[in-house]
């Protein structure tokens, strides 16, 4: 059960499809709520989101890949930057409020 979890998580080529399946119902629950959500409840969701997914990205890039012998992909450095900087883009917007 726990390897499953960790292949799920870090394994990008395996569960491709599922993991933009997962992404697009994400992006629907956000564009719904946006409608219903007070605006700092939103952004402390994304923070939140944000923060986890950099976390992931960061224990993949150092941990997993090197553990499993996997070469990194530039992608996934553009990803994990990415996801950097609109998180502290999403702060500083939350701050401003």
């Amino acid at each position: 059960m726990r390897e499953n979890i960790k292949e799920f998580m870090f394994n990008s080529k395996k569960y491709r499809v599922i993991k933009m399946i997962i992404f697009f119902i994400f992006l629907v629950i956000v564009n719904i709520s946006r409608l219903y959500v007070d605006k700092y409840l939103l952004y402390l969701f994304f923070i939140s989101v944000l923060i986890v997914l950099s976390f992931v990205m960061l224990l993949k890039l150092f941990w997993y890949e090197r553990k499993k012998n996997v070469r990194t992909s530039v992608m996934d450095w553009i990803l994990t930057i990415s996801i950097v900087v609109l998180l502290v883009y999403i702060l500083f917007e939350y701050l401003q409020l």
